[in-house]
């Protein structure tokens, strides 16, 4: 609005100057008209009386009269010739005026259009800001989940090159076979020994390896017909021992001597129980361990597992944590073991990493779906945004588009011509009255 009023205080300082100007000219040519008619109206006198023999004039002022006369004529076909002019002139003047007029109605309905699109584009910015306020997402937030999902997996990598390096220095591990038949069921392998059990206490690791020593390596099946088959069909390479888990006769130790051994443990201070119930397994491979583990008593000293031995209503093998296994026949078997070297202890450690593994792999899984998740949400953020800056963008073109309008200078322009065309009236009506 003060734009506006700026204007029009300009249009009128304008408009002042040209009536000034006007009335100026308006003066100088009623002062001409004024001398003209009182030149004409002499002459009219003047011919008059010589036409009635009032007055005789000289020659000479017979020819300067006639001179005047055609100075008239002349005078007068200037005056139609400039009446025509000025006729085209007004013609050109509405027809401008008459086209300027067209255009500013024209911009005018273009204006209230702009206005209106303005309204409208300006609730659906204001409508989608709402929307992204509500976006708890940001680029550097899911930057910082790609680097710690990146964490996880170099950890991850670092676990199975490790296990990679493990399984390359213990053949052992993985069990390589050829299928005996097609369609073959592989679940019936269960696997060697040594991968089919736990170990509750690092500390029986010695114990446990003295008891089963090289069946550990054995090769545990689900019947002996798959045993055979196997061996028939030379599906593994090298020698190998099955033991068909429903056939293998297990070695139980009687819940009276397994009490009686427990309580001389106890009076010695120290502890005994049968090897095989110091380890996990499945349920469904009991006869195996009980077999490859039975008949024998991890004891917690050497004075403990003698003791039971040799007692003569108990009578088994027993193993102290050091390895060393008492028969009560009397033989002594044991010495120095390496635990680093243990199948048993290595396996272990495989374990560990094989379950650290598993656990950054799952952990990696659960950030790449969280990652994705956050992805979609912050794709369609910054869609939205894009798409709400090029509408803020388009509102910046309209307010622009609207300032700069040309309604209103075309109004003055109107009036300008207006002006001129007045005064070419008025002029032409002059010319014709004279």
């Amino acid at each position: 609005l003060e734009a506006e009023l700026v204007d029009i205080e300009s249009s009128i300082v304008r408009y002042d100057q040209k009536l000034s100007f006007l009335e100026s000219g308006i003066e100088k040519q009623n002062k001409t008209l004024k001398e003209r008619k009182e030149l004409y109206e002499n002459n009219q006198r003047q011919l008059r009386a010589v036409l009635k023999g009032d007055k005789v004039i000289p020659e000479e002022s017979f020819i300067n009269l006639n001179n005047q006369l055609k100075e008239a004529e002349v005078n007068l076909a200037n005056t139609v010739s400039e009446i025509k002019q000025n006729e085209v002139k007004r013609k050109h003047l509405e027809g401008e005026i008459s086209q300027i007029k067209n255009s500013v109605q024209h911009s005018m309905k273009d204006t209230k259009e702009t206005e209106n699109e303005i309204d409208d584009l300006q609730d659906e910015i204001d409508h989608t800001k709402r929307k992204l306020d509500k976006f708890d997402v940001s680029n550097e937030d899911y930057q910082d989940k790609l680097e710690e999902k990146r964490r996880y997996v170099e950890e991850m990598n670092g676990f199975g090159l490790k296990i990679n390096e493990m399984m390359a220095n213990n053949p052992a591990f993985k069990l390589n076979y050829r299928d005996p038949e097609p369609n073959f069921d592989r679940k019936k392998v269960k696997g060697r020994v040594f991968q089919l059990f736990s170990i509750t206490d690092q500390a029986f690791i010695k114990p446990l390896e003295a008891i089963a020593g090289p069946k550990l390596f054995n090769i545990v099946v689900d019947t002996e017909h798959t045993s055979k088959l196997m061996l028939k069909r030379h599906c593994f390479s090298g020698n190998c021992i099955f033991i068909p888990n429903n056939k293998i006769v297990p070695k139980v130790i009687n819940a009276e001597i397994a009490d009686r051994a427990r309580q001389i443990a106890q009076d010695l201070n120290g502890e005994a129980a049968p090897a095989y119930s110091l380890i996990k397994y499945d349920p469904e491979l009991r006869s195996t361990m009980e077999y490859v583990f039975g008949g024998c008593f991890i004891c917690s000293s050497t004075e403990v597992a003698k003791k039971i031995a040799f007692d003569p209503k108990i009578r088994q093998k027993c193993v102290n944590l050091e390895g060393d296994i008492f028969d009560p026949s009397g033989t002594l078997t044991g010495g120095y073991q390496n635990v680093n070297n243990s199948i048993l202890t290595k396996y272990n450690d495989y374990k560990k990493l094989q379950g650290q593994y598993d656990e950054n792999k799952k952990i990696v899984k659960h950030m790449e779906e969280e990652c994705e998740k956050y992805k979609k949400r912050l794709d369609e953020y910054n869609q939205m945004k894009n798409d709400n800056d090029l509408k803020a963008h388009r509102l910046e073109l309209l307010n622009k588009k609207l300032r700069s309008n040309t309604s209103f200078k075309s109004q003055e322009r109107i009036e300008n011509l207006q002006l001129q065309l007045d005064d070419l009236l008025d002029h032409i009506k002059e010319l014709k009255e004279q």
